[in-house]
C-alpha cells in the first residue's frame, strides 16, 4: 500500500499466493520471469527452501532491468552473493540492501564493503507488534507446558 501510494506499480510472484490477495492491495500477480524483467525495485519475501536457494542467480540477474535495486530481508542464500557482487560491479544492479547473508556474520567483505550496498543487522521481529506476539507466544507455551499439553514451538 505504501509503494502504491507513491505511484509505484506493484507486481508480484508467488508459487502459492492466491491472485486475489495481491489484487486487493492494488498489485498484479505475474509469472516469475515477468516480475524479474519488469521490476525497478525487487524485494524478496520468501522462506529458504530447496526451491528458493540461489533463486536470484547470475542468469536471473541478467534478465533484470539495468540499474535494478534489490532488497533482501528474507533469508541469506536466496541470492547468490557472487552473482550479486558481479551485478553491482558491472552496474547491472544499481544498489542492494541486505540484512541477511549466506554466512552470518557475513564473510564476503567485497560485498559488504561495496559502495552500492546497505548492510544492516537482521532484526526480524524487533517491532512493537512482533515483540507483542512473541510475548503472547511465550506465555501461551509456558501455560501449555505447565498443563501438560502439546507444545506448538517445540524444537526437537
Amino acid at each position: 500500500k505504501l509503494a502504491s501510494s507513491i505511484g509505484m506499480r506493484i507486481i508480484a510472484y508467488d508459487a502459492l499466493l492466491k491472485p486475489e490477495s495481491v489484487v486487493v492491495d492494488g498489485g498484479q500477480l505475474l509469472p516469475f520471469d515477468e516480475v524479474i524483467a519488469g521490476s525497478d525495485f525487487l524485494t524478496i519475501h520468501t522462506p529458504m527452501t530447496d526451491e528458493t536457494r540461489g533463486l536470484i542467480n547470475k542468469d536471473v540477474i541478467s534478465k533484470m532491468k539495468d540499474g535494478v535495486f534489490i532488497i533482501n530481508a528474507a533469508r541469506g542464500g536466496i541470492i547468490d552473493e557472487i552473482a550479486l557482487l558481479d551485478g553491482l560491479n558491472s552496474g547491472k544492479i544499481g544498489g542492494v540492501a541486505l540484512d541477511v547473508y549466506l554466512n552470518e556474520p557475513p564473510t564476503n567483505q567485497d560485498l559488504i564493503n561495496h559502495p552500492k550496498l546497505i548492510a544492516t543487522p537482521h532484526i526480524a521481529g524487533q517491532t512493537i507488534d512482533g515483540q507483542a506476539q512473541v510475548s503472547i507466544d511465550i506465555a501461551t507455551e509456558v501455560l501449555s507446558a505447565l498443563a501438560g499439553e502439546q507444545l506448538h514451538w517445540k524444537v526437537v
